[in-house]
């Protein structure tokens, strides 16, 4: 009853991380002999569909065309995303140091998969790149810190209505550099 309403309030995904995460809590305690039995045993996960949303020719001219009117380092970020197909993380960890300008090439130390990863840098890309100001040691940096930047969401549900996109994600970006 407590987990529907947990759904009820953050929907069935974040509910089914929620369970997850209390079930290995649980295991711990278990372990640690603080407990006598995991109260998350048992208890059924919603059942997900994988996304597979893939953005059409034209959504992808209304998508460049409502991000060319974010602020940089927003707008270079987009469109390196939907350039090179690597994740919002992975874009996010970008340093000055891993590019290789000369070499035209990015390498992507801390991967999802614990394997380093070489991207080659397009002259469009590089273009990007170039228009971006050397803050601080982050490709996208925070203005106000040593960080990359934040605030995507506000950023991206601009970019999302003002191309009339309503059900994209970033990750979608991922998928249609993929089906490109």
């Amino acid at each position: 009853v407590a987990f529907n309403a947990y759904s009820d309030k953050h929907g069935l995904y974040q509910a089914n991380r929620f369970l997850s995460y209390m079930h290995q809590l649980f295991e711990w305690a278990l372990l640690d002999e603080r407990m006598a039995m995991n109260p998350a045993h048992g208890i059924k996960k919603f059942s997900e569909r994988q996304r597979d949303r893939v953005l059409t020719a034209d959504e992808i001219g209304r998508f460049l065309e409502a991000v060319g009117k974010e602020p940089d380092p927003y707008r270079q970020f987009y469109r390196l995303a939907l350039l090179t197909g690597v994740r919002r993380g992975e874009l996010m960890a970008m340093r000055w140091r891993d590019l290789d300008m000369e070499e035209r090439t990015w390498r992507i130390e801390d991967t999802k998969n614990k394997r380093p990863h070489v991207v080659s840098l397009t002259e469009g890309m590089l273009l990007e790149l170039g228009s971006l100001a050397k803050i601080n040691d982050f490709v996208f940096a925070s203005r106000r810190s040593a960080k990359p930047i934040s605030g995507f969401s506000k950023s991206f549900d601009r970019v999302r209505k003002n191309a009339g996109l309503s059900d994209i994600r970033v990750h979608d970006l991922r998928r249609t550099f993929g089906s490109i």
